[in-house]
């Protein structure tokens, strides 16, 4: 009930949603718990099953359309001549237009510039059974827990939790033990596997949860495209688009006011 009104308003969007009820629940997943007694069903709902191997198709279109690809930690960023100049660890390249794209980190490259953006990482952990015992059809989320499980093309991945950490502090070991239990209440059987593996990566969050997306004002060339928090494969996608018309000229950027970076303050 309590998120009645975020369902709605999916709804209102075209998002399918189908309530369902206990029998519904095991129909479509046999290995979900006894415990749930409503469910909801999102048909249309699409899933990553392999990020590497995505993030490796969208590399070979890109070089298929011109694209070319440098791989160097960026050390600073510094206008000339009507551009910018990147500095990377072994060399400086003079570019037309930078766009800022590197998730938590963003920040760090804007602070010497004057902008000072309130990028804050929410720490999401994983858990991947290689070879679980059971398994789900799609992606399932345990409300309750705020818990994901989702089926990979290499095993089972339970993620979630948010953590405040920074970038410096290790990662915890027992928050990821913690999705273990989870998963093992809402998938009753399930065991973990000995060869689970645990990861955990940085959400980069702002306060108001919008992404900066768009021109830095009074620093023609530079742009921005970081802090979609949870949804960066979900905003990805549109967020390219947004800014690659921006880029050609053919988009005004007015109508990404509201994403500016300028509504922290700045230089």
């Amino acid at each position: 009930a309590k998120d009645a009104g975020s369902w709605e308003l999916r709804r209102r969007h075209g998002v399918r949603a189908d309530v369902l009820d206990a029998a519904g629940i095991r129909e479509l997943e046999p290995s979900a718990g006894p415990q749930y007694r409503v469910g909801v069903f999102m048909p249309e709902q699409g899933a990553v099953t392999e990020p590497f191997r995505y993030a490796s198709a969208l590399t070979q279109v890109l070089l298929q359309q011109g694209a070319s690809f440098a791989k160097e930690r960026v050390r600073g960023l510094t206008p000339r001549a009507g551009g910018w100049d990147v500095h990377g660890e072994t060399r400086s390249r003079h570019v037309k237009h930078v766009v800022i794209a590197a998730g938590i980190r963003s920040s760090s490259l804007l602070a010497p510039l004057g902008w000072k953006v309130p990028l804050e990482s929410q720490r999401g952990y994983h858990l991947h059974l290689a070879r679980p015992n059971l398994t789900v059809s799609r992606p399932v989320v345990l409300a309750d827990r705020k818990v994901f499980i989702v089926p990979m093309e290499t095993g089972l991945r339970v993620s979630g939790t948010v953590e405040f950490g920074g970038l410096s502090m290790p990662p915890t070991p027992r928050r990821a033990h913690m999705l273990g239990v989870a998963a093992q209440e809402g998938l009753p059987g399930l065991q973990l596997d000995g060869q689970a593996s645990t990861w955990m990566g940085h959400r980069p969050c702002l306060p108001d949860s919008l992404p900066v997306i768009g021109p830095v004002p009074r620093r023609e060339g530079l742009w921005c495209a970081f802090g979609h928090g949870h949804l960066g494969v979900t905003g990805s996608i549109n967020t390219g688009r947004i800014l690659s018309a921006a880029l050609r000229g053919e988009a005004d950027t007015q109508h990404l006011a509201a994403f500016s970076v300028a509504r922290f303050g700045g230089a």
